[in-house]
């Protein structure tokens, strides 16, 4: 504990502001606090997308990253050639560019909330014992 509270002390001296540190020990536990309701709260209101993706995900952990991998690349080129595009064309097909690019990066990240929610439940059911409130 002493050499906490030194190396603590010592980065007072090293000229870190004590406001920034209590600042980014807010936001950090601000983040986690909200990452843990956010998948409590898909996990509560989809439960059946919820439970099939878990169950694929404990069959084949390997080739459900792969695929999650290979489909984050794709799409993430995809978006941004959208995003390419829309800078060398004219307003109104730009617009619609953008548009195209924005539905199809808020479609994926949904997906891989629901799969990230997956993932927090197996990996609690693992840790507790299946005990969760959660847990179906």
């Amino acid at each position: 504990m002493r050499k906490i509270f030194a190396m603590f002390v010592s980065s007072l001296d090293a000229g870190v502001n004590l406001r920034e540190l209590v600042g980014l020990l807010v936001f950090v536990l601000a983040a986690g606090i909200t990452l843990m309701a956010l998948f409590t709260f898909i996990n509560l209101v989809l439960p059946g997308a919820v439970q099939k993706t878990s169950q694929r995900l404990e069959k084949n952990l390997g080739r459900a990253f792969l695929l999650g991998l290979v489909n984050t690349l794709f799409l993430g080129a995809v978006v941004v050639l959208c995003a390419w595009l829309a800078q060398r064309l004219v307003r109104v097909a730009a617009a619609v560019l953008i548009f195209i690019g924005g539905a199809i990066a808020l479609c994926y990240a949904c997906f891989i909330l629901v799969g990230l929610a997956s993932q927090v439940k197996i990996l609690g059911e693992r840790l507790g014992g299946g005990k969760s409130a959660l847990s179906t």
